[in-house]
């Protein structure tokens, strides 16, 4: 999934954040693209490689539509 600064995410272990940019950074292997996210509840910056957001977890924060619609199919009765 590609995300853009500016997104609002979810992350699996610290929660609600936003990407506040991206940067480069070197590591054993040559230089790797992360993304820059500050966690909203814990107000820590997180670095984490663009690459293994999916792995992660990390997902886009749903919008109200989508949990309306959620919380709508679990009140209903099953078929």
């Amino acid at each position: 999934m590609k995300f853009s600064v500016g997104d609002q995410i979810i992350h699996p272990a610290y929660g609600a954040g936003k990407i506040i940019g991206t940067e480069d950074l070197e590591i054993i292997e040559g230089f790797e693209h992360y993304y820059v996210i500050t966690i909203l509840d814990q107000g820590v910056t997180v670095r984490i490689p663009i690459r293994k957001m999916e792995d992660l977890g990390v997902r886009p924060v749903m919008s109200q539509a989508k949990l309306a619609q959620i919380l709508e199919t679990l009140s209903s009765m099953p078929r």
